[in-house]
């Protein structure tokens, strides 16, 4: 599998050479086959979690860049949910079931490592506008099937391209600062309670239950929210238990610490307060609270997330035979 690479500039004023200007903004540059690690490791490579994150003083990568004050930071862009265990014993299958971020970026090497599982269907549950502005690549054999969680634009949610980009994080941090955490928490129990989310939550597990060979993919842009209660949904059917729900979810921080460092560090010239910048580290973080809300609303509503399944989702007893029979192993 092929890692993306982030160049950070830990000074936040070095520069890149060629008149590749740095000024603390994050650069995706180029990507690294996972079999280079061995030769990182000797040069003062240090694993960090799941990512890996390297200071360099020369040019290891033939890029014809000074890394020097620089972090490099390797993420991976998928994970299985195999071996997950069940309160009845058995444990998710291993390379049919995957969560994501977008795919628009994948290499010629990701590509690879899909079709080995084999990936038949991909799931996107972004906005026409995210789809637009960052199409999947679109790999032989794949059908791809578009499964808006959301209608439009939701801050905090979806994650369209801006003209400013950062002037937009910015404008937020200052409207939401102290506000951030309720407000990721209604947006969270409004994935399970809008008709809208609710509809294509539903079409999401008719799709489950519908593949029958090969492994199924499903992402939106992060990969952490509306992917996340997904996931919440789904591993419920199969019989996983909340406290390895949570777990699961949590590890979303571990691949998105690098991506919020970098864009820390790129909005630190905007006069922003420590309140504003904890705005977006909320907004860029898994946390337990704001699964538990989308669980919690679920059961105000239907008396428990089982009961959420069969009369919101229509995903009954029989229905997750059916999807047990299918993802779980003994």
């Amino acid at each position: 599998m092929a890692f993306p690479v982030f160049l950070l500039a830990d000074d936040g004023h070095g520069a890149l050479g060629h008149d590749h200007e740095v000024a603390g903004l994050a650069y995706l540059l180029e990507r690294v086959d996972v079999s280079l690690l061995d030769d990182l490791r000797g040069e003062g490579l240090r694993e960090d979690g799941v990512g890996v994150r390297l200071a360099l003083g020369h040019d290891l990568l033939g890029l014809g860049l000074d890394l020097r004050g620089l972090l490099l930071v390797l993420r991976l862009l998928a994970r299985d949910l195999g071996g997950l265990p069940t309160m009845d014993g058995r444990k998710v299958r291993t390379g049919l079931l995957l969560r994501s971020g977008e795919l628009a970026g994948i290499t010629d090497a990701d590509a690879h490592t899909l079709s080995q599982y084999p990936l038949r269907t991909v799931i996107d549950f972004r906005t026409d506008l995210e789809r637009e502005q960052k199409p999947d690549r679109v790999l032989a054999g794949v059908r791809y099937i578009h499964c808006p969680i959301v209608q439009q634009a939701a801050a905090g949610l979806t994650r369209e391209e801006q003209a400013d980009p950062y002037g937009a994080v910015v404008a937020h941090a200052k409207t939401m600062a102290g506000k951030e955490r309720a407000f990721m928490c209604e947006l969270y129990r409004g994935l399970v309670t809008r008709e809208f989310s609710v509809d294509h939550y539903r079409q999401f597990f008719a799709l489950l239950l519908a593949q029958t060979d090969g492994a199924l993919l499903y992402h939106c842009t992060a990969g952490k929210d509306r992917v996340g209660v997904g996931t919440m949904l789904l591993l419920t059917a199969l019989g996983v238990d909340w406290p390895v729900i949570v777990e699961n979810y949590l590890i979303t921080n571990e691949r998105m610490a690098a991506s919020t460092d970098c864009l820390l560090t790129a909005v630190k010239d905007y006069d922003l307060t420590e309140a504003e910048r904890d705005v977006i580290r909320t907004f860029d973080c898994a946390d337990a609270e704001f699964l538990t809300a989308a669980r919690d609303a679920a059961e105000a509503r239907y008396g428990s997330v089982d009961a959420f399944l069969l009369q919101a989702l229509g995903v009954g007893e029989a229905e997750r035979e059916i999807l047990r029979a299918r993802w779980l192993t003994e």
